[in-house]
């Protein structure tokens, strides 16, 4: 990885993981819905989510050229199928295996991001 790629990785890593994180919410809300109109609406709510993080994925993967994203979008696909397969709670687990990839790719970025000394001091202060 270059610094081009590690700078497209760092950042879109960053937004990615929150999709990931809203969207662990969104299904674990969901499933714990009976069945009716809300639940439906909620697990339509969530797949959509899920495709929209599934193509920023797509995107990263060709703008970052880096192929484990590829592994990040295998799992997003799987919550898909879990979810359209009406077990929505079995997504959680693909969902939260793409959030520790992409946790993985950024933390690897940015380590790039420091060792080229593109990143100054000033972001360890505000870890603590």
């Amino acid at each position: 990885m270059n610094v081009q790629q590690a700078i497209v990785a760092f950042a879109q890593s960053e937004k990615i993981k929150s999709g990931l994180i809203w969207s662990s919410q969104v299904i674990q809300r969901v499933t714990g819905q009976p069945q009716g109109l809300e639940r439906t609406g909620g697990e339509i709510a969530a797949k959509l989510l899920l495709e929209m993080i599934s193509h920023e994925v797509s995107l990263t993967e060709r703008l970052s050229k880096n192929s484990a994203w590829k592994q990040v979008d295998r799992h997003l696909r799987m919550a898909l199928v879990m979810l359209n397969s009406g077990v929505g709670e079995e997504s959680v687990w693909h969902v939260t295996q793409a959030l520790s990839q992409v946790t993985r790719i950024g933390q690897i970025a940015l380590s790039l991001l420091r060792d080229n000394n593109l990143l100054d001091g000033r972001c360890d202060d505000l870890q603590g």
